[in-house]
């Protein structure tokens, strides 16, 4: 790789691709992703809080752009752009459209910004554009194709096909033209206004399928002229099924429809035959039927191309860039917890600046989180078919920080949980998300992982998987590369390093200078004792009251001294205020909270004199800085970090007294230049263990191939976006709701035929009649 090179190339395309993997947005994102681009992928179905009625509000993406660096936004399939909330100088902005109004929509709907050019199919006049002066840039309409493999080559019949609008003309003659073909020949067609037995659905690989099983494509005559869409997607019906063209021309009768379709079935029968590829062209494969005709292999690919040149006008010219690697991170991230979103951060940080062109992707419990906060591009675990495609474009896939522990499986059903559709990071997800890694071929790194307590038996199976998978387990301590050898995987897979957090680093914030401030404290004249405490299964009832003690004693004894109780999670509130609640002296008693901002709580805890924390990460970071820390070892990985870094003296445990408390945070300030010391030697040897676990994977990065050559141009395309079990659900769940409107139009109609008998009762008509046949009907019963 070349150091000296400007990073990956990055784009945001904002799209809603009716054609799904065929449409020219979806074609576009792969031909830069070919081409050495990060394309940062963002539709409304994947994520819906990022647009409010198909405008994208560009301030979302502030810290994905800050991160990543991002050259232009691309916006298309009739998307537009609201920037007025955006922090950052919004990028070079483009509109790529591939039929006018898509084009107009887009642009009358921009907010802030206005776009820098317009991307148009060749053909387009964009009158739109032109009315407010964007430059134009012309697009080919004849996409490549080839590489697609539709994997299910018997999911349909061939048929009859149109992607153009509806009109009632157009329903009638694409009937005629169906009575010209064998009966039960399906008629599929995509754009609006056409029968709903007719329509397909187009996203993911459905309009792929649909006009791959294509024997006569129909392109009906407009009369605004040449579209150049329904060039493009004709040509793609070409190159996915080899289908023959009808072109009614505007007189066009159904009766003619009928004869040209009939003639042209009739003529692929023949070629066929006299091929020998097929007994029945109309049921033949759909990669028998593929073809080049009318010159269409010269062409192809002219889309793509073009699309790659206009990206290349709007970046540097003549700056290198390194082709983008993908490292895809599966951790507990998006719940706000500190540790956690801050290794993530560490981990994109650093292998952006030593592996240029290196952009992260996390597998995260809350992608829209993960996104807005760290400005990391991020998948649900639940999401496999999204997460796959990232695996198979992936250098590596890392698993980090401290996952492998027997709590989260208490709440699965134990290894069986690796089936699970719905998966989370504990131990069955992780080895789902490994799995899956390895069928990609792509390399696993559980990297600076921490393990304990590991022992139900389920738990251990699941990590020896990984490890027969071929996962690498670099260790955070002693212990953890225990747990895992233990497990019986191979000796030569795990290695002892140290927490990736130690290659961290924190730099002085705005946030917290203004914390000092308005708290009215001189960082300079102040001891600053940072709290950071947690809810855990171990804390007993008196744990707030024995902890409020040794605080009131402490701040009585130091007249400098102040408390600060920093939330490292939005959960850490509640024990705080409940030791505040039992303390007597709160004048000098303060709360921290930086909300999702990891960088404030970084420097926060590096500017304490010394420290009281049962969270392992604050521990960590105190240490990191060389200052003195009182721990709680409510886990066995604090207790681990304390003696690895030369303050087990300092380390106490979760029952010790009040007077145990306050006499180690006395010892922390008395002594902290003498601890410090101490510290830091024990930090030096634990940073050269990060320093090497890092190294190992920057040249493990470095070996692999790019993202645009990981999957070498194989596009294996399946019907379903949903596993079976997610369909069968989603089916069961229509049934209900059918049975549901049927059982509520049952009632609705009984009761209207309800009232229609009260209305007939109490109507004119009805008394009247009535009293007309009483008298006989009397009569008639005293004859009887």
């Amino acid at each position: 790789m070349d150091a000296n090179a400007h990073g990956a190339r990055c784009l945001v395309l904002l799209a809603d691709p009716a054609l799904g993997v065929i449409s020219p947005s979806w074609r576009a994102k792969e031909a830069l992703e070919e081409a050495g681009y990060a394309v940062f992928w963002f539709t409304p179905r994947l994520w819906p809080q990022l647009f409010a009625d198909g405008v994208a509000q560009l301030g979302y993406l502030d810290a994905l752009m800050r991160r990543w660096a991002v050259d232009a936004v691309v916006v298309a399939d009739g998307l537009s752009i609201d920037t007025s909330a955006c922090v950052v100088q919004a990028p070079r902005l483009v509109v790529l459209a591939s039929r006018e109004d898509e084009l107009a929509r887009s642009l009358e709907r921009m907010r802030g910004a206005a776009p820098d050019t317009c991307w148009v199919l060749d053909g387009m006049a964009a009158p739109a554009a032109r009315e407010q002066g964007c430059a134009v840039r012309t697009l080919g309409t004849v996409p490549d194709l080839s590489a697609l493999d539709l994997a299910n080559e018997i999911v349909y019949p061939r048929g009859l096909s149109c992607a153009q609008e509806a009109t009632p003309e157009r329903i009638e003659l694409m009937r005629a033209a169906a009575q010209g073909m064998p009966e039960g020949t399906p008629v599929r067609c995509a754009g609006e206004g056409w029968p709903d037995e007719w329509r397909f659905d187009g996203a993911d690989a459905g309009a792929a399928y649909a006009l791959g099983f294509t024997s006569i494509a129909v392109r009906f005559p407009s009369s605004e002229g040449r579209s150049a869409y329904d060039e493009y997607v004709l040509q793609a019906t070409k190159q996915l099924a080899g289908a023959d063209i009808l072109r009614p021309d505007a007189g066009a009768t159904g009766a003619w429809m009928a004869e040209r379709a009939a003639a042209l079935l009739e003529s692929r029968r023949v070629r066929a035959s006299i091929a020998s590829t097929a007994d029945d062209a109309l049921f033949g494969s759909v990669r028998a039927g593929r073809g080049d005709a009318e010159g269409m292999h010269a062409a192809r690919g002219g889309f793509e191309r073009s699309v790659v040149h206009a990206a290349e006008a709007l970046c540097v010219e003549g700056a290198s860039f390194e082709p983008c690697r993908v490292a895809t991170v599966l951790g507990y991230v998006g719940c706000g917890n500190f540790g956690d979103e801050y290794i993530l951060s560490t981990i994109a940080e650093r292998l952006e600046e030593r592996c240029p062109g290196t952009v992260s992707v996390a597998v995260s419990e809350n992608p829209w989180h993960t996104l807005v906060h760290r400005g990391v591009y991020a998948i649900a675990l639940a999401s496999k078919r999204e997460l796959d495609g990232m695996l198979a474009r992936s250098s590596v896939a890392l698993v980090m920080a401290g996952l492998l522990f027997d709590q989260g499986i208490r709440w699965t059903m134990g290894k069986a949980e690796i089936a699970s559709s719905v998966l989370h990071s504990d131990i069955p997800g992780i080895a789902a998300f490994v799995e899956l890694a390895a069928l990609n071929d792509t390399p696993v790194v559980l990297y600076g992982i921490g393990a304990g307590p590991l022992e139900r038996t389920h738990s251990k199976r699941l990590v020896r998987l990984m490890g027969s998978l071929g996962a690498r387990f670099a260790c955070r301590d002693e212990e953890t590369a225990r747990l895992v050898s233990a497990c019986d995987v191979p000796a030569g897979q795990v290695v002892r390093r140290a927490d990736v957090a130690f290659t961290g680093s924190s730099h002085v914030t705005e946030a917290v200078d203004s914390w000092f401030a308005n708290q009215e404290l001189d960082p300079v004249d102040t001891d600053l004792i940072v709290v950071s405490l947690r809810e855990y299964e171990n804390v007993s009832d008196d744990f707030t009251e024995r902890v409020a003690r040794a605080c009131d004693r402490v701040l009585a004894s130091r007249p400098r001294a102040h408390l600060a109780f920093a939330m490292l999670d939005a959960a850490d509130r509640g024990i705080s205020d409940r030791v505040v609640e039992a303390m007597s002296r709160i004048d000098r008693v303060h709360l921290f909270s930086a909300g999702d901002d990891i960088d404030a709580m970084a420097d926060f805890i590096g500017r304490a004199t010394a420290g009281l924390s049962m969270r392992y990460h604050a521990s960590l970071l105190m240490f990191r800085g060389g200052i003195p820390c009182v721990g709680l070892g409510y886990l066995p990985k604090v207790c681990a970090l304390y003696e690895e870094a030369h303050m087990g003296s300092s380390l106490l445990a979760m029952d010790a007294s009040a007077d145990e408390i306050a006499d180690a945070l006395g010892r922390a300030l008395d002594e902290r230049e003498a601890l410090a010391r101490i510290v830091q030697e024990g930090v030096a040897n634990l940073r050269e263990l990060a320093q090497q676990g890092e190294d190992e994977l920057v040249e493990l990065v470095g070996e692999t191939s790019p993202a645009c050559e990981q999957d070498n141009g194989c596009h294996e395309l399946y019907l379903y976006r949903e596993a079976a079990s997610d369909r069968m659900l989603v089916d069961e769940r229509r049934r209900a709701e059918a049975s549901e409107r049927h059982a509520a139009d049952v009632e609705r109609e009984l009761a209207e035929a309800r009232q229609r008998v009260v209305d007939l009762e109490q109507s004119n008509s009805y008394r009247i009649g009535s009293a007309l046949m009483y008298l006989p009907g009397l009569l008639k019963h005293r004859r009887q």
